[in-house]
């Protein structure tokens, strides 16, 4: 179970490992269950970073984070779709 937890920590997938009731416990628990996989490992790596220093993360850090993450993964929408819009042709 603790390796459950700790994959569960770091936005691993464990659905297959716990039944679906526990899953969304773990989601909820998390505050993971609404983020894309590089937004839930953006915020679980500024975490770990953050321990590593002996620090942990404010509410306003975090939410830097997933802003800094939502602003990467639109700006790479946008990059793909300029790029393979331009084969199109």
């Amino acid at each position: 179970s603790s390796l459950i937890k700790q994959m569960a920590e770091m936005g691993g997938d464990v659905s297959a490992l716990v039944p679906p009731q526990v899953v969304e416990q773990i989601q909820a628990k998390f505050g993971l269950a609404s983020l894309s996989n590089r937004q839930q490992a953006a915020v679980v790596n500024a975490q770990i970073r953050a321990a590593i220093k002996g620090q942990e993360l404010s509410n306003e850090q975090q939410a830097r984070v997933l802003n800094a993450s939502r602003i990467a993964e639109y700006s790479l929408g946008i990059t793909l779709y300029v790029f393979y819009g331009c084969f199109k042709k």
